[in-house]
């Protein structure tokens, strides 16, 4: 119930005997969001006992039995998820495109595998492409834990994603470039 009630959920499983008090779940809530793919161990019968949000998203299924077809349903929704998780896990700037799951940039026809750091840096110069982004900022993304007084890492990652995707002021003309500003922070910039 306390997943129902604070967090979304792309998946719920309800086993028979065990229907719930869906009075604390509020319907303004639910009402707001994507029901969760829902399934029920039980008789067909007893679905119009779920709440009106919940049952268009709901199939039941016998229970005891049947786990080869309750092994495939959670599957085949497990699945639709990771594929809609990896498609939003993709950003896009101008010619950039960053995989965050597969730690992948292309930019134009360069692509090269990144450290999750570089892809974290990436990411957030991506999301705030023609502004300036902090050092504070950055090196709060960046994963890299150790002790860094002078954030002389923080150059080295911005450095290795210039060199790797040809983001520097010499490569590519006209395509993305990474500016530094001397001790305030880096932008990126995608020119046309």
């Amino acid at each position: 119930m306390w997943h129902l009630r604070y967090t979304s959920l792309d998946i719920l499983v309800l086993e028979h005997g065990l229907l719930m008090d869906w009075s604390s779940v509020p319907d303004g809530r639910q009402s707001s969001s994507t029901p969760p793919s829902t399934l029920y161990l039980g008789p067909k019968s007893d679905l119009t006992l779920l709440p009106v949000w919940l049952m268009p998203a709901a199939t039941a299924l016998p229970w005891p039995g049947k786990k080869d077809l309750i092994r495939q349903w959670i599957g085949r929704h497990v699945d639709q998820r990771a594929d809609r998780t990896a498609l939003s896990s993709v950003l896009r700037t101008g010619p950039l495109r960053l995989d965050m799951h597969r730690l992948i940039a292309r930019n134009g026809e360069t692509q090269s595998s990144l450290t999750a750091t570089e892809t974290n840096l990436l990411a957030i110069l991506m999301r705030h492409v023609g502004n300036l982004v902090s050092r504070d900022m950055l090196v709060a993304a960046s994963l890299d834990t150790t002790p860094d007084p002078k954030q002389r890492r923080l150059d080295t990652h911005i450095s290795n994603l210039r060199r790797k995707l040809r983001l520097s002021a010499d490569a590519l003309p006209g395509g993305p470039r990474i500016h530094s500003h001397r001790g305030r922070g880096y932008m990126l910039t995608i020119d046309g």
